[in-house]
């Protein structure tokens, strides 16, 4: 089965959109991230009207008190309300901003969800 023909199985609306944290392993902070990845993919997916950022997050690394522990990673939230077109959007989107490989996780449970890998490494979830 395509990725294409597993996509049109997901039901999503504006109403029941299909939620996925996107993980991308590179060290910014959230007004980088912001910069950098959120305000281009967000006026993207509002434009064709394929969802939205709904968040993000930083995630560092363990480190003893005081100390400032590097970034692992940071990752937007999008909600996407047409998965079949919103999906390739966003990869094709973090490809042209030069994400490093990257993976996503459903952030509802519930929700059928699917795996395929985009061109430039990105990883959707199963």
């Amino acid at each position: 089965m395509t990725l294409e023909e597993r996509l049109k199985k997901i039901a999503a609306s504006v109403d029941a959109p299909l939620s996925l944290f996107v993980r991308i392993p590179d060290s910014l902070n959230a007004d980088e991230r912001m910069r950098k990845f959120d305000d281009p993919i967000e006026d993207n997916l509002q434009w064709l009207g394929l969802g939205t950022i709904t968040g993000g997050a930083t995630r560092r690394a363990d480190a003893d008190e005081g100390e400032d522990p590097p970034i692992l990673y940071c990752g937007i939230e999008v909600d996407l309300y047409d998965v079949v077109r919103g999906v390739p959007m966003l990869c094709a989107e973090l490809r042209s901003l030069d994400a490093p490989t990257w993976d996503a996780d459903r952030v509802v449970p519930g929700r059928e969800a699917f795996r395929d890998r985009c061109v430039g490494g990105g990883k959707l979830p199963s």
